[in-house]
């Protein structure tokens, strides 16, 4: 059952896979099955041209069948449980895209920079299932002196942030602050209203594959993974040949 842990911002879903599904997830999580995700700043401009947050970031995607199988119709199932009922559509069920759902993981040194999406491009949810315990990678929603104090220590991040405000409030959309920090739980989902700030702490476990979790977006549409796709090239990380979406 979702629990509401932020008001109109954050739930979170216990004991939410089987161990089977887990188990099967888990077989696709090797390091002869991965991407990783590591750009430079000089993928910036590409982001840009998408008119996406410029945000740096290191983690790993796995092929997986987490789009066409069984699997994907539990989790949208229960995605829309939560989600219909507040924005009145449901997330799709068939042809989903690279970007609605995928299998990551993270290794030693794996972060994610403060950033925020951008409403109109990834849609009102971001939803993430852990499959590990961790202690260390989480997920952190500050509030603004929370944001302006790790921005303050984290300076080669500061143009990219007020960059990423600017392209959010351009839209209509104030950047939003809710104070709170998410640790992996081991089959815990969490769901996030899309607009607020946050950042993953560094990840210093020494590990190939840690911090594994369901991630997507699952109102991101073709029109966004297709301008990605062409300035970012991100179907070489995300597409799998089973996909019948983009």
């Amino acid at each position: 059952m979702w629990k509401e842990q932020i008001k109109d911002e954050v739930w979170t879903y216990d004991n939410f896979f089987t161990q089977e599904q887990i188990d099967h997830l888990l077989t696709f999580v090797t390091n002869d099955n991965k991407s990783v995700l590591e750009p430079s700043d000089g993928i910036k401009e590409s982001f840009r041209k998408s008119q996406v947050n410029p945000t740096l970031y290191k983690y790993q995607v796995h092929k997986s069948d987490i789009r066409t199988s069984d699997i994907k119709d539990f989790v949208v199932d229960k995605f829309n449980d939560l989600a219909l009922p507040i924005v009145g559509k449901p997330a799709r069920n068939n042809d989903l895209n690279s970007l609605n759902l995928f299998l990551k993981s993270f290794r030693t040194g794996s972060k994610y920079d403060l950033h925020v999406e951008p409403l109109e491009k990834y849609g009102p949810f971001f939803m993430q299932i852990f499959l590990t315990d961790e202690t260390q990678g989480a997920l952190v929603l500050p509030t603004k002196q929370e944001a302006e104090d790790y921005i303050s220590t984290h300076t080669d991040q500061t143009d990219a942030w007020a960059e990423n405000c600017e392209l959010v409030e351009s839209q209509g959309y104030p950047v939003r602050y809710v104070g709170t920090r998410i640790e992996p739980k081991k089959n815990q989902a969490m769901v996030m209203r899309v607009g607020s700030a946050h950042y993953v702490e560094d990840y210093k476990v020494e590990t190939d594959l840690g911090r594994i979790c369901v991630s997507g977006w699952p109102y991101a549409g073709d029109e966004l993974v297709a301008d990605l796709n062409e300035h970012c090239r991100t179907d070489k990380y995300f597409k799998v040949e089973s996909d019948t979406g983009i």
